[in-house]
């Protein structure tokens, strides 16, 4: 008895050292360099998205040149500023606006949007100036290409009041008003 325990003993040394020879890592073992390829979503490929750059597509034929940075500052909230700029004609204008988009849907920078925003401006003309403060809350939708072109369309109520200068804005301006915002771009 001890010589068959001896003989399967050896035999299963020599069978477990067999298979040390050519052990290899497995063929699907996962590293650092993989990639995921099994579906396209822009939150996967890659990784989250963290910032865009969108310039203002509807204001373009009215003459003003309008640029916006946006910054990720979670999963689902980022921070916008905006400048617009309206250099030709009689009268000059600059606007800033600084909001807050939130993506409750998906993740930042794709899908249904909410994006309250404060707004300045300031116009002259002919030595006189105005500045003008304001509030809007667009609601809207952001198509964004895994490759990161994105394309945004929303509107909103706007609520706007003067805050100085030495000319009175116009009263269409002023006060409750409807707001529209078209932007293409690129996200990062």
């Amino acid at each position: 008895m001890r010589k068959m325990f001896a003989s399967r003993l050896a035999t299963a040394a020599t069978a477990l050292a067999l298979s040390q020879v050519d052990a290899r890592e497995a063929g699907a073992a996962e590293t650092r360099a993989d990639v995921e390829t099994d579906h396209i979503d822009a939150a996967d490929d890659g990784g989250p998205r963290s910032g865009g750059a969108l310039v203002h597509s509807l204001p373009m034929p009215w003459g003003s040149i309008g640029a916006e940075v946006d910054v990720a500052l979670g999963a689902n909230v980022a921070l916008s500023v905006d400048g617009d700029w309206l250099p030709f004609g009689a009268t000059h204008v600059f606007a800033a606006s600084l909001g807050f988009p939130i993506f409750p849907q998906r993740f930042v920078f794709h899908g249904v949007y909410v994006h309250p925003r404060f707004e300045w401006a300031w116009a002259a003309a002919e030595g006189s100036s105005a500045q003008v403060g304001g509030a809007t809350v667009l609601v809207g939708y952001e198509w964004t290409w895994p490759q990161g072109a994105t394309i945004r369309l929303a509107g909103g109520p706007a609520y706007s009041w003067a805050m100085g200068g030495n000319a009175t804005p116009s009263s269409s301006v002023l006060g409750f008003h409807a707001e529209l915002d078209a932007a293409v771009g690129w996200i990062f």
